[in-house]
Formats: structure tokens, sequence, C-alpha cells
């Protein structure tokens, strides 16, 4: 106790740990991939934490509650994974689309809060903790969080979802899938988006703190228009069960976005709503026994591709994460 009250003094009322595996091949396609890094807060006091790459977060007194609303007292654990590098989306599996249409990213973290005994803590609705993500403050991105479909689509929107009490069992499933998805954009991008973005507090020059309403997968995106005539793109394969630990996804470079498959009527893979003459990225990733993948990588313009049929290359983890690195968007 002494330790805890030390560090916290020292770190403005947060201490921090890291979880890391020590093989983290082990979770590629997992948002597991990312280290999880941890802090302990006073929640009575008003405190901020800093992640490693530059993700601040302000905790109100009082803005952490249990599942009946009540300000929540003791110590409680704060876990963060960050995912900005377009490497580590890709390699922890992560998507971003919502309502079926691309969304441009700068980037998502994985925030959550643990009080002893295990329990998830909430958001104050009324007194919310705040994120500051890292980089530039540009016009139109804002908050959203991530819920899971009924089809296993991760669903990014702007609005949070009612507060309930969520054990660590559900917040597996609350993680994007692996596989699964939705849209993208045109050749020439034109965005439409608000002149600042709702609900934030800051200063262009310094650091934007957005209100968080809900915990778990927290996304800094804004939407975009992609024009009035959208197509499909199709790939020559069956949709991949579960058991078959295979996801295909569809990078879209000159927005930032990656988009995650859906299933055609025939069972096959289709990635619908895309602008004709964007420039993409089809990649998809399977496990292949223990330490090894099959990846497939292929530049595909659509509207213009031929048939993109799979073809599978072996590699291991180091060679996977090096290849991966290279798709830089």
């Amino acid at each position: 106790m002494i330790s805890i009250l030390l560090s916290l003094m020292i770190l403005n009322c947060a201490s921090w740990e890291r979880l890391t595996s020590s093989q983290r091949w082990e979770w590629i396609g997992s948002s597991h991939y990312k280290p999880t890094q941890i802090f302990v807060i006073d929640p009575k006091k008003d405190s901020e934490i800093e992640a490693d790459e530059g993700t601040k977060i302000q905790f109100p007194s009082g803005s952490l509650v249990d599942a009946d609303g009540k300000p929540i007292t003791t110590p409680t654990r704060i876990e963060v994974s960050e995912y900005y590098k377009s490497e580590d989306i890709l390699l922890s599996g992560l998507t971003t689309a919502s309502l079926g249409r691309p969304i441009q990213t700068k980037g998502m973290i994985l925030l959550n809060a643990f009080v002893e005994s295990g329990v998830k803590a909430q958001a104050n609705p009324k007194n919310p903790p705040k994120v500051s993500f890292a980089g530039t403050a540009e016009t139109g991105f804002q908050v959203f969080y991530g819920t899971k479909t009924k089809e296993g689509v991760v669903d990014w929107s702007t609005e949070a979802s009612k507060p309930t009490n969520v054990s660590k069992a559900d917040l597996e499933s609350t993680q994007p899938s692996l596989v699964k998805s939705q849209s993208a954009q045109p050749s020439k991008v034109r965005m439409e988006y608000s002149e600042e973005p709702p609900n934030y507090e800051g200063t262009r020059s310094g650091p934007i703190y957005y209100p968080v309403l809900n915990l778990g997968w927290i996304n800094c995106d804004r939407f975009l228009y992609m024009g009035a005539r959208l197509v499909s793109l199709g790939i020559e394969a069956n949709y991949p069960s579960w058991e078959e630990e295979t996801t295909y996804q569809l990078i879209i470079p000159s927005i930032r976005s990656v988009m995650p498959a859906y299933k055609d009527a025939s069972n096959r893979i289709v990635f619908p709503n895309l602008p004709p003459g964007e420039k993409t990225i089809v990649y998809a990733l399977k496990r292949s026994g223990v330490t090894r993948w099959q990846i497939w990588i292929r530049e595909a313009i659509v509207g213009q591709e031929e048939k993109l049929i799979p073809q599978w290359e072996l590699v291991g983890p180091k060679a996977l994460e090096k290849r991966i690195q290279s798709l830089n968007f």
C-alpha cells in the first residue's frame, strides 16, 4: 500500500507498469499483440496518465462509477493499449468502418478500468474521463466507440451505448473481429465534416480532450463523403469460417482506412460500397501451424481489377512483421 501511494505521488496520482509477452507473435491477428500498459489511480482525486505513444487521459474525481452509478472510491487499475502505427493496426487485426462505410482514423485505443474485485468500472456520464489522442488535431475528427455486431463485425459509432456491468469475459466479446467487414472510398475523396470536433476541450495549439462516455474501444476518426456511385470488390474465395483462422481486409491508403470483408449471397468474400478508381490493397492472413502464417497481398484498383484469387505465401513471424511494416499507409 505504501509503494502504491509513493507511485501515485511521483506520477501525478498514477503508477504504471507494462504487460508484455516475450513472444508477441503468438498474438498476431489479435488486439493482444500490443502490450497493455497498466496504471493505478486514486479515483477520489483528479488524475492524468500519459501512455507510451502520447495518449493522455484525464480522470476527474468521481469520473468512474460502478454498475449502480455510485462513484468508485478504491484504487483502480487502468489498462491502456495504443494502436496508432499502421503495422500495429494490421498486426492486431483491427479495422475501421461505420455502418458499412470507411472512416478515416488517426488511431485507436483500448481503455478499461477495474477495481480490485475484477469488476469493470464505467465512465460517469455526468463527469466523464477525457482523452487526448497523440498527434496534431485536425478538423472533423471525433471519438467513435466500437461495438460488435451479430455478424462479428466491429462497427464504430459516435453514439455511446448505455452503460452496463461488463465482465472480463464480456469485454473479450467486444473486441474487433479478425475476419469480417464493410466498405471504402473514391479516387479523389471529397471530405465533408464539421468545422470543429463536437464536445472537445482544448485549443488548436494544445492538446484537445474529448469526453469518454464509454470505456472499451475508442477510435479517433472522421466521416468522409465518397460520392454517389459505389461498387463492390470481390475475392474469388469462399468466406472463411471461424475455424479457418483467416482474415481478409482491404486497405485504403489515401484515407488511412482498413475495411473488413463481408460475404455475399453466394458466401463469397466481398468489399462493398467502394468508389470506382480507388487504389486499394487486399491483405489476407491465415495461420498455418503454431509459428507460421500464410499471407496474401495484392494491389487493386476498384472497378479495374482482374479476378482476385488468393495466392498464399508461407512466412515466419519476423518475415510477416516486415511485410506488414512495408504496407505503411
